[in-house]
């Protein structure tokens, strides 16, 4: 599953598609400014000609006399000075795009405009009262001359009428533009949910992609490591039919997959009924080791070291029966080896021990007929031959050699060496 890149990526709708507001210039206010100036100075210049009857409008307008030129171009200052400030102001307003503007933020331009127009009454207080002497500062700010008031009160209200008119430009585009944001932010709002969830969807949609290839990986990982097992492997149904066997089982029953799949269990067996004993108590016990005869497909009988079990699924329901099986022939073949060298040790430890029992019987019995021998000699050479004693001491000297030699034969079967006396 794919979604578009500008969901995925997360980028800002309202960037995407350029629903943002664009200033409509930098220098608006001030040209407002300026043409409210141009006004003042026409109001200016009708009433000179048509109150004070002061020359031509033409006059009044181009070329007005000093005093009236300076009063003037004070206001227009003002009023030009007040038109950046507030073109600054809206600037600054319409920069922060993603707020609501606040209550004296709605009316920051107007409450700047009375304060230029005080700041204008000031110096025209101070004008009178210091350059052209006409009382005291206090007295010309509070009460003026009625025409010096009705002048000031032209410029004051030139300048709050435009503080107004800009204000009111300010607070209209502003709000315009609120509340496309908070439409916007809406929107937004809903876009990253669509695509929070989509985004989790498809993490969950990888993970289980992930794992389930995982599970297939280990699946054929076991699938692998059970038919390269030198270990012959076998399964079988509840019913007791084969349904898998791994190659090592069919090389060591000399038989196929195709033959083996299907048929019963029972007939693997040299001992059919002992086997059966055996799976019913499979059944009950879950798993039996033991040893068993096995009856290969050419029926030939090997002895097989067999570890069964049942396998169960994940809430302990049986599924099916599996089996490995180990080819014991040569261990037995082995074994019998070993009984039989034991039992030759023992025999030749038998033997090594009557050995040593004869051979020290022997010696005690030579040590005996040593002396007899010796003594029968010396008895010899005090005695003729003619005398019968002579005759007696001869036969007993030819039985002592006859039992030495006896003797001799004993010692070389105990220590396998020849003994001479």
């Amino acid at each position: 599953m794919t979604f578009p890149e500008s969901l995925s990526s997360g980028v800002d709708v309202k960037e995407k598609f350029s629903i943002r507001p664009k200033f409509t210039g930098s220098h608006t206010l001030i040209l407002i400014g300026i043409g409210f100036s141009l006004v003042y100075w026409v109001l200016e210049s009708v009433r000179d000609t048509f109150v004070f009857h002061r020359g031509t409008l033409v006059q009044r307008i181009f070329l007005p006399d000093s005093m009236g030129f300076y009063m003037r171009l004070l206001v227009v200052c003002i009023i030009i000075l007040f038109s950046v400030q507030a073109q600054s102001a809206r600037n600054r307003t319409e920069s922060k795009q993603d707020e609501k503007p606040s209550s004296w933020k709605m009316y920051s331009i107007i409450l700047s405009g009375f304060a230029f127009g005080a700041f204008y009454w000031l110096l025209e207080a101070f004008r009178d009262a210091f350059i052209f002497n006409r009382g005291g500062l206090w007295e010309r700010i509070v009460s003026p001359d009625p025409i010096f008031i009705w002048m000031r009160l032209l410029a004051v209200c030139i300048i709050v009428l435009f503080s107004i008119y800009a204000q009111s430009l300010v607070n209209a585009r502003k709000m315009a533009e609120w509340a496309l944001q908070k439409k916007t932010g809406d929107l937004e709002k809903s876009v990253r949910e669509r695509t929070a969830d989509l985004t989790r969807s498809n993490l969950l949609l990888r993970q289980e992609i992930m794992e389930r290839q995982q599970r297939e990986r280990e699946l054929r990982i076991m699938e692998s490591a059970i038919d390269s097992s030198i270990n012959a492997i076998c399964m079988v149904d509840l019913d007791g039919r084969g349904t898998y066997i791994n190659p090592a089982f069919a090389g060591l029953w000399k038989t196929t997959v195709d033959e083996a799949v299907g048929q019963k269990s029972v007939d693997f067996w040299a001992d059919k009924q002992q086997t059966a004993g055996i799976l019913k108590q499979l059944g009950e016990k879950k798993s039996w080791i033991g040893e068993l005869d096995a009856l290969a497909r050419d029926g030939t009988v090997f002895p097989v070291q067999v570890s069964m079990n049942v396998v169960q699924d994940h809430e302990g329901k049986p599924m099916c029966m599996m089996g490995s099986f180990l080819d014991i022939s040569q261990r037995r073949a082995a074994e019998a080896e070993k009984e039989s060298m034991q039992a030759q040790l023992i025999q030749a430890q038998k033997m090594e021990a009557v050995g040593v029992l004869t051979g020290g019987i022997a010696h005690d019995f030579n040590n005996f007929l040593t002396a007899i021998q010796v003594s029968c000699d010396l008895a010899m050479m005090q005695v003729d031959e003619g005398q019968p004693l002579y005759s007696d001491l001869n036969e007993i000297h030819g039985l002592t050699s006859k039992a030495a030699d006896l003797i001799r034969q004993l010692l070389l079967f105990s220590r396998k060496h020849h003994m001479e006396f």
